[in-house]
């Protein structure tokens, strides 16, 4: 029996991250972190030069605010700039049980961000791959929790429809 109240478990709210979900996520963070300072793409005449993860992101949250026009282009800026937003919320995911279609949302969005590989004239460089990578792992450990918090909440409701003596409630 774990050390979850009663209370924890009716509301489905996950347990403890264990220390290897912990170590996970930190080093998902330090790479995410670090990814901002390395170069990330070598745009070709879109920058003239390799971009770091910093001003990779002001170029598409500053496409993202006043796009030349609306297309496939703007939508990967989009995608981007709300993946580094789902990024700074997976502290708040890992705490709280959360609604389905932001799972789905993150999941679009993290996977959105593939497209940079499709994208005209760039060649990714290693900050790509940290961050993309960080992004994933972050998504998958929320994903975990997230299902284990399921499985908690269910458990605690056929615990409570079932009597100690094996009868229904």
């Amino acid at each position: 029996m774990s050390g979850r109240s009663s209370r924890q478990r009716e509301r489905g709210t996950p347990e403890r991250m264990s220390r290897t979900e912990t170590w996970i996520v930190s080093a998902a963070f330090a790479a995410f972190a670090i990814s901002w300072f390395l170069p990330v793409m070598h745009a070709g005449q879109l920058l003239g030069e390799i971009a770091r993860g910093w001003k990779a992101f002001l170029l598409a949250l500053s496409y993202a605010i006043k796009p030349d026009r609306l297309g496939w282009f703007w939508a990967l800026c989009i995608a981007g700039v709300l993946g580094n937003v789902a990024v700074l919320l997976t502290p708040w995911m890992l705490r709280k049980p959360m609604v389905p279609i932001w799972y789905l949302l993150l999941l679009m969005v993290s996977l959105s961000n593939l497209a940079w590989l499709y994208a005209a004239e760039m060649d990714l460089e290693i900050g790509y791959w940290l961050w993309f990578g960080s992004m994933l792992t972050l998504g998958l450990i929320v994903l975990r929790r997230h299902r284990a918090a399921r499985l908690a909440l269910a458990g605690a409701a056929a615990s409570r429809s079932v009597g100690t003596d094996g009868s229904r409630a």
